[in-house]
């Protein structure tokens, strides 16, 4: 499972914008998660959201109001 995979070396090594989005209402991959993934990426930039897991489906103006800032802000 995805989830138990040690993927630290390769999360390291990305060199891209990265956005990481946490739940703070998640209750399947707690927002500390995200977090923690988020810090293993230099450079990128962590956001938590007042949503649950399924946040596309639950929030989408969230996500796309998060989204669309982080791209505008890498000029993608």
């Amino acid at each position: 499972m995805l989830a138990n995979a040690d993927m630290q070396s390769e999360l390291a090594g990305l060199s891209c914008a990265v956005l990481v989005i946490g739940g703070s209402l998640d209750r399947v991959r707690l927002p500390a998660l995200a977090e923690g993934v988020a810090k293993a990426i230099p450079g990128a930039r962590y956001v938590e959201l007042r949503t649950g897991h399924y946040m596309s489906v639950q929030t989408p103006e969230l996500i796309f109001e998060s989204v669309d800032d982080f791209l505008r802000s890498v000029a993608a």
